[in-house]
């Protein structure tokens, strides 16, 4: 029996044999004229940005569909292509040793970066490389066809994104880390996963019997007869539980002595509606509309927008849907609005202040917001507010929007007006705030760093984002006290809503609705029903 610690990327417990992804050789092929190579590289390129797009389209969860718009824009990029092209032509080199040389030189870029967000980028550029390299020379990967956990030096988002859950139960990886691509879609997927488990992995052989906690690190390889039992054991725990868990789909969000609470869920796209239905939720308490400007080569039209916010009011049934306005820059960047580099981009340019600078992209928005409201109980929220003037000044322009519509002879229907807590400055002067709109949303995670004066995307102070601190829950405290001052109901989106002991204490200021993600809504309704607030 041996044991591997590595990086815990994705919960949960998988018991199946090693199935080790290889590449088929490739064929010898004899280098070319450099005008043949140029000609053989660009037929590859276009053969994988015609493959991302795909890829794209059939995306089943946001973050799928995000991914692979970044990768088809970077095989786009004229840095990247020119130097590919140079080698070619100028150090005669064949298209293979091109890609191979290009993508080493872009990665290391990517890797000597301050930023833990950019230096992620080198992943995504190697992967690039690896799609650019097999079509080629024509390699194909073998695919598994019984259940397995795949072992692999590094796996790219397209080879997560294509995993069948009944086949591929669980993977591991000698590379990685828990932001990596693959990492996030084995969690959006449900599939347990390990990451970082260094060159160890390599001496577990195929079709080895393996154990995978994604929830620990941990994997383990020909298990003797008592760690394989208590494995067993637990595992069939973690199926009664999930079992145990849907049975509370039904019901009501109700704590133990007898306060209703709201449990909604956080969306990306209308195509997780169903599993925020299935999950039980009661509305949509944040749907980030950025997806559609990050899965897109151009902004998205008004009518774009509109048909994407009206399926969503539509599906859920006149439940409350509350969508959130264009939010990116800092560490989330569209292809399609390419942002000027900022020194300290978490701090400059985003959220509510893009919308504001771009008047024609905003007005956009708010023009399918409001077709879009009539089909349903709509909700729209404002990003990054810091003064009582940017909510007036909203509000302006919505009301110009609507005046706009209705003379232009479209119907229109009316929203909630909210404005998003997750900078100190609106926590305190939310007393203000709150007389202005019809809700307040507090976003924990933003809430946090900008408290913390921590880079949660910066490992070395990730740590150092802690929502427990009581400096942050000093400030949702005061932002609640004046929502509940002037009776206006106060959500909590950010990821503690899905903390138990936060959510407690958050009930306990008077928050009256906490919002996670789907997967998170039923563990959350559980504890959630032994909660005695009195």
């Amino acid at each position: 029996m041996k044991q591997f610690q590595g990086t815990a990327a994705s919960g949960g417990i998988c018991i199946a044999p090693c199935f080790r992804q290889q590449q088929a050789p490739a064929p010898a092929r004899q280098q070319l004229s450099p005008g043949e190579e140029l000609s053989h590289f660009e037929g590859a390129r276009k053969a994988a940005l015609a493959e991302l797009l795909a890829l794209r389209e059939e995306g089943t969860t946001r973050e799928a569909r995000e991914i692979f718009a970044t990768h088809a824009m970077m095989l786009t990029d004229e840095d990247f292509l020119d130097t590919v092209r140079r080698i070619i032509t100028l150090q005669q080199h064949s298209a293979t040793s091109a890609v191979k040389a290009a993508v080493g030189e872009f990665s290391s870029m990517f890797e000597e970066m301050d930023s833990a967000y950019m230096r992620e980028r080198a992943a995504d550029v190697r992967e690039i490389g690896t799609r650019l390299l097999r079509l080629l020379s024509g390699q194909v990967a073998a695919q598994p066809h019984t259940r397995c956990i795949l072992c692999a030096a590094e796996l790219s988002a397209a080879d997560t994104a294509s995993f069948d859950p009944a086949i591929v139960c669980g993977f591991a990886t000698e590379d990685g880390t828990a932001a990596s691509h693959a990492a996030i879609l084995a969690r959006a997927k449900g599939i347990p996963a390990v990451v970082g488990l260094g060159e160890a992995l390599r001496t577990v052989d195929a079709s080895t019997l393996l154990i995978l906690d994604g929830s620990s690190g941990i994997v383990i390889a020909d298990p003797d007869t008592a760690t394989l039992c208590r494995y067993e054991a637990a595992l069939k725990k973690q199926t009664q539980r999930n079992e145990q868990l849907h049975r509370l789909a039904a019901e009501e969000s109700r704590t133990a002595d007898g306060h209703k609470v709201i449990i909604a869920a956080n969306i990306g796209t209308p195509d997780e509606v169903e599993s925020a239905l299935k999950n039980g939720a009661e509305g949509v308490g944040l749907m980030r509309s950025e997806f559609l400007f990050l899965s897109s080569p151009t902004p998205p039209t008004e009518e774009m927008q509109f048909e994407a916010y009206k399926s969503v009011l539509t599906e859920m049934h006149g439940q409350r849907v509350v969508i959130r306005t264009l939010d990116i820059g800092a560490d989330k960047q569209a292809p399609c609005l390419p942002l000027p580099a900022e020194p300290n981009p978490a701090l400059g340019c985003r959220a509510i202040r893009v919308s504001l600078a771009r008047r024609d992209l905003f007005a956009a928005q708010i023009r399918a917001l409001l077709r879009a409201a009539k089909f349903g109980h709509l909700a729209v929220m404002f990003p990054l507010i810091i003064s009582l003037a940017e909510v007036r000044e909203i509000k302006r322009f919505v009301a110009l929007q609507k005046t706009a519509l209705t003379a232009g002879g479209y119907e229109v229907g009316s929203f909630e007006f909210g404005i998003m807590i997750e900078t100190p400055a609106a926590a305190l002067i939310s007393d203000s705030l709150a007389q202005e709109v019809d809700f307040f949303s507090i976003g924990t995670n933003d809430l946090t760093q900008y408290t913390l004066a921590a880079d949660r995307t910066n490992p070395a102070v990730a740590a150092l984002c802690d929502p427990h601190h009581p400096a942050v829950l000093g400030l949702i405290s005061v932002a609640a006290e004046s929502a509940r001052r002037y009776g206006k109901p106060v959500a909590v989106c950010g990821e503690a809503a899905a903390d138990p002991a936060l959510a407690e204490a958050f009930l306990r200021m008077g928050i009256t609705e906490l919002s996670v993600s789907p997967a998170a809504v039923l563990p959350l309704r559980e504890a959630v029903r032994s909660f005695h607030l009195d």
